[in-house]
C-alpha cells in the first residue's frame, strides 16, 4: 500500500473509531453529521464494519434514522419497492410520514412556482420554487436531482470554514 495511502486510513480509521466511542454523544458532531447528510459510503461502510465488530447497531441507526427522517423522501418507484419488501409497522409509518411530507413541499414549491409565474407576482424574487419542477420530475420519475437545487446547501457544510 502506498505509504501516504497507509496514513489517511490509519487517520480515518483513527476517527471513525473515536467518534464511534464518543461522538454518537456529542451534539455539535450529531448536527455537523447531519448537515453533512451523513457519511460518504466509504466512511459510513468503515463505521458499520465498526458497529458490527462492537455489536451494537444503535449509534449508526441513530444516525440514519435523523437523516432519512429529515430527506427529501424517496422517487416513487423506490417508494413503491420499499414499501412492497414489508418490513415492521413503526419502519413502515417513519417511511410513510417522510414520503408524505416530501410530497407536501414540493406540492407547496410548485403552486408557489405556478403562482409566481402569474403576471401579477412575476416580479417577486425566486426561492427554493424555482427548481420545483425538476424535483417533481426525480421524486415521481426518479431522476437524479437537479445539482444545483436551490433546496439544497451548495457547499459541503463540514468543508466550510
Amino acid at each position: 500500500m502506498c505509504p501516504l495511502c497507509r496514513v489517511a486510513h490509519k487517520a480515518d480509521r483513527e476517527y471513525m473509531w473515536q467518534f464511534s466511542e464518543e461522538g454518537f454523544g456529542n451534539e455539535a458532531t450529531m448536527e455537523a453529521l447531519a448537515r453533512a447528510r451523513g457519511f460518504c459510503t466509504e466512511h459510513a461502510d468503515m463505521l458499520r464494519r465498526i458497529d458490527v465488530a462492537m455489536k451494537s447497531m444503535l449509534g449508526i441507526s441513530t444516525i440514519y434514522v435523523e437523516l432519512f427522517a429529515g430527506s427529501p423522501g424517496l422517487c416513487f418507484p423506490h417508494f413503491e419497492l420499499v414499501w412492497a419488501s414489508g418490513g415492521t409497522s413503526q419502519a413502515r409509518q417513519l417511511i410513510l410520514d417522510v414520503q408524505r411530507r416530501a410530497v407536501a413541499v414540493i406540492l407547496d414549491d410548485l403552486r408557489e412556482f405556478i403562482r409566481k409565474e402569474g403576471v401579477e407576482s412575476k416580479h417577486e424574487p425566486k426561492s427554493t420554487e424555482q427548481d420545483a419542477w425538476q424535483r417533481a420530475i426525480a421524486l415521481t420519475a426518479g431522476w437524479p436531482a437537479p445539482p444545483e437545487s436551490a433546496s439544497i446547501p451548495e457547499t459541503h457544510p463540514l468543508q466550510a470554514g
